[in-house]
């Protein structure tokens, strides 16, 4: 019964605080001046309301990109063990979870006549701030290695997570200028508060029982 209520309070609705909005392009990434070829993406961009895991920005295979890195790009690489992803926050405190609405992002096209490279396909997947992908806002990539066209990718809020999964063992997914409307960290409405306080009454009173 407990449980029960927990979970219903957590379906309460809730009030959002709206917080920022933008864009990154990951340009501002050191790859290129330095010589280093990709560099990982973690809390860089953590004061505009993203962090990044097992992502990188780069330009190892730019002349494989529709159009060429400039400097850089994303992309899980590969090998990655487990699946890539990013995630809101509040921009003033990285560890607070937030929400989105309006993420898109352009995954770049592969060209295949300068370098050897493939898309390996990936399942690319919002989810909301309980962890449950959104109905309706999930993209497959095919895997291809022939040359491919770039193609805007588009996911309806509130989002909290984008995650990318490599549906198979080679290849890069590159995607760059990610854009996101407004970010806002969820709080619950007093009702909400209301309703878990009940919840632990009655749990309190049925263990007494």
């Amino acid at each position: 019964m407990k449980k029960r209520i927990m979970k219903m309070a957590a379906a309460a609705a809730f009030a959002s605080a709206a917080l920022s909005a933008g864009s990154i392009n990951f340009d501002d990434q050191p790859t290129a001046p330095s010589g280093i070829s990709s560099i990982a993406l973690t809390n860089q961009y953590a004061a505009q309301g993203v962090l990044f895991n097992r992502i990188s920005a780069s330009q190892s295979f730019k002349s494989n990109v529709i159009p060429a890195s400039s400097p850089n790009y994303a992309s899980l690489f590969f090998g990655n063990s487990g699946p890539g992803d990013f995630i809101f926050v509040d921009p003033t405190n990285s560890s607070i979870n937030a929400v989105a609405t309006g993420v898109s992002f352009t995954l770049l096209g592969l060209n295949t006549a300068n370098a050897a490279g493939s898309y390996s396909g990936a399942t690319i997947e919002a989810l909301d701030i309980f962890g449950n992908v959104i109905s309706g806002d999930t993209q497959v990539i095919a895997p291809t290695s022939t040359t491919t066209s770039s193609q805007v990718l588009s996911f309806a809020g509130p989002v909290h997570e984008i995650r990318f999964t490599l549906n198979g063992g080679s290849g890069i997914l590159p995607f760059d200028d990610l854009t996101f409307r407004t970010i806002s960290v969820p709080t619950p409405e007093p009702g909400t508060f209301a309703l878990i306080g009940a919840g632990v009454l009655v749990a309190c009173f049925r263990r007494r029982r």
